[in-house]
């Protein structure tokens, strides 16, 4: 080297082994659904993914993996979730995200239904999301029970005992349970037009 190219330098001489990580400040979630979650990483000018020595998610509910990167997480109830990465000797990148959990949707349940036969409104179907289990059913005005179903896809066709059932008011009781636990009854008049 020539006299004179060299340069003096006076100071400290940092280099950058930091890690960083990224995450949305909210993630919106219905009841029920599941998405894949993964933080993006920020490496320092001096570190790579081998400086990384192992993650943990908390707290573990809801989540398909708490010691990996990348999770799936099931919506539940909103909460606060955290992940810490460990790298190098003891550092530790620390992020987090809200998961707002919206609440189960009540039932749709129509009050009328016409089983005339042309293919409009001719079963009478309860609609809902976030539901785990449900109790149908559909009582006529001398307290016979003319429908009752477990299931939220089967409809009532306006039959009882293999005859069709007259213009007529009903009432149905129906019990949900939703995806976060929760419970509900319904109670209301349903009409029946030929």
């Amino acid at each position: 080297m020539k006299k004179g190219c060299e340069k003096e330098f006076n100071g400290e001489l940092k280099i950058n082994k930091e890690i960083q990580l990224e995450l949305p400040a909210v993630i919106n979630f219905e009841l029920g659904e599941e998405k894949e979650i993964a933080p993006k990483i920020i490496y320092g000018i001096n570190t790579s993914f081998s400086d990384i020595k192992g993650y943990n998610w908390t707290p573990k509910a809801s989540l398909s993996c708490t010691d990996c990167l990348s999770t799936k997480y099931t919506g539940a109830k909103s909460e606060t979730y955290n992940i810490d990465l460990s790298y190098g000797n003891g550092c530790v990148a620390k992020a987090s995200v809200i998961f707002d959990v919206t609440k189960a949707e009540d039932l749709y349940i129509p009050n009328s239904f016409s089983p005339n036969g042309d293919d409009k409104n001719d079963v009478w179907f309860v609609y809902g999301k976030n539901i785990i289990s449900i109790d149908i059913k559909v009582i006529n005005r001398v307290g016979e029970i003319v429908f009752a179903s477990y299931d939220i896809n089967k409809g009532w066709d306006g039959s009882y005992k293999g005859k069709k059932e007259g213009t007529n008011s009903y009432k149905y009781l129906i019990s949900a349970t939703y995806a976060d636990k929760s419970q509900r009854f319904y109670e209301g008049a349903l009409n029946l037009f030929r």
